[in-house]
């Protein structure tokens, strides 16, 4: 399904799969070009931005200016090798994802916490977060406060740096648009439940979303959920703050409860207790989460780590 969310600005959905919810690529037309925003898996949306680009009239071998991607995720970058073998556009992504683009393997070696029995399911899962693509050279490496530009417009860059190291969203100052990537609206219809890789980071999440609550935005496009509009957006924002809030709050809670507590036992209280929204379905995405709110809470002095127990800072 192909939709103009508002004029030159178009939704491509791909498939909608169990939790993760939507595929979902962006592709924004200014004069004789185009740009893509994510194209998703090695399987979807596939062959239906291509469609797209033709639907508005414009040509994939000639008119695709950029692919760009906000970060390396494979359901977001798994299309790109063949959709710029396609297009012959140029690939851009910030820095500090570039590593994972060039070599998807790294997305189960260095940005999961997995064990080896995860590593062999997820070989054989067929989920949007499976590695079944090759990776490839950026053509442009980008980082905060770029500007994207084609045909007579352009994108400025965000870097939130809050699901992956090197996260970005990317905003349409004309259009009042705002192409957020995993960083809002992470998975559909719960604005709080987020996951995020090891090289990000929930405070660099935090201070990112306050600066997105500050933009005028009255479109609010995220990858996995539907667009959210006018009004709208703001509670979106508000509410995807809230859960990185919460989720701190609650490991936070859980450690004073037990006293000490490793990732694993953590992961048992949030799963037993349902205290705040998780993803379930690929078993990694909370011990990776967990890992990385404790670092945070870490830096700001109020948990510390011996070996792998976790206690809380009294002092």
């Amino acid at each position: 399904m192909i939709s103009e969310i508002l004029p030159d600005v178009y939704r491509i959905e791909g498939d909608y799969v169990g939790e993760y919810g939507y595929l979902s690529a962006y592709l924004l037309a200014a004069e004789d070009e185009c740009l893509i925003v994510d194209p998703g898996t090695a399987g979807s949306p596939g062959e239906k931005i291509l469609a797209a680009i033709r639907n508005i009239g414009l040509q994939p071998s000639e008119d695709v200016k950029a692919i760009l991607c906000t970060h390396a995720h494979p359901d977001h970058v798994g299309g790109v090798k063949n959709i710029k073998k396609r297009t012959r556009a140029s690939v851009i992504i910030h820095e500090q994802d570039a590593p994972l683009l060039r070599d998807p393997a790294m997305f189960t070696k260095s940005r999961l916490k997995m064990t080896l029995s995860d590593r062999i399911v997820m070989k054989f899962e067929k989920g949007p977060l499976r590695v079944n693509y090759d990776g490839l050279e950026p053509d442009r490496i980008i980082t905060d406060g770029d500007l994207v530009r084609f045909g007579n417009h352009e994108l400025q860059t965000l870097h939130t740096g809050g699901h992956s190291a090197g996260h970005c969203v990317f905003y349409d100052p004309d259009r009042k648009t705002l192409f957020c990537g995993d960083e809002i609206n992470n998975f559909p219809h719960n604005p709080r439940k987020f996951y995020v890789d090891l090289s990000g980071n929930l405070i660099s999440k935090r201070s990112a979303l306050e600066k997105i609550r500050d933009l005028d935005i009255d479109f609010l496009l995220p990858t996995h959920d539907i667009p959210h509009l006018f009004d709208d957006v703001n509670v979106q924002i508000g509410e995807t703050l809230e859960g990185v809030i919460a989720f701190q709050n609650c490991l936070l809670e859980h450690l004073k409860i037990r006293g000490e507590a490793d990732i694993e036992q953590l992961v048992f209280d949030i799963t037993k207790s349902n205290s705040v929204p998780y993803p379930k379905e690929m078993k990694p995405l909370l011990p990776t989460t967990v890992l990385v709110g404790l670092r945070s809470l870490e830096k700001a002095g109020l948990i510390y780590q011996e070996e792998s127990i976790w206690y809380v800072n009294s002092h």
